[in-house]
């Protein structure tokens, strides 16, 4: 338990705009029962006034996990249309962040790809660039070209 209050502890101080945060989940569940991924999507909680207080707690853990993950899955969902408007037609699974996509191409003797695959990448580099979910804050990106997937 004192373990657990030292992290707590040091994400406070680590993080200091996230207690403030958490207050503002607390006003939107209080006034609107919702709670509002980044990009403004709501995830409604209707009747949340009236829970009992140990339903409101649970509900409270549930609207941050929501805030988080739902604009985590706004920010994919942006760049699979910003990818699509690249001309990039090709995507064949989405799993939570992972996008794969098949294209046409090879890898020549020394690993170095070749043919419409090469687009492919370039197309969905610029399509992550064009997605800005916040001032200041930059996407990062891994892709990869393979041969299959596994």
């Amino acid at each position: 338990e004192e373990k657990a209050a030292g992290v707590l502890a040091d994400i406070q101080a680590r993080y200091p705009g996230r207690a403030r945060w958490i207050e503002h989940l607390k006003d939107n569940l209080r006034e609107h029962e919702a709670v509002y991924t980044m990009w403004g999507r709501p995830r409604k909680f209707p009747g949340y006034r009236n829970y009992p207080s140990w339903e409101q707690e649970a509900v409270l853990r549930e609207a941050f996990a929501t805030s988080i993950s739902g604009t985590a899955a706004d920010i994919v969902k942006t760049v699979m249309v910003e990818a699509q408007k690249q001309g990039l037609n090709s995507l064949w699974n989405q799993v939570h962040d992972d996008l794969c996509y098949l294209e046409p191409g090879y890898l020549d003797s020394e690993g170095n790809p070749h043919g419409p695959i090469v687009e492919a990448k370039a197309a969905l580099l610029k399509a992550v660039s064009l997605v800005q979910p916040l001032d200041g804050v930059e996407l990062t990106v891994d892709v990869r070209i393979g041969v299959h997937w596994k």
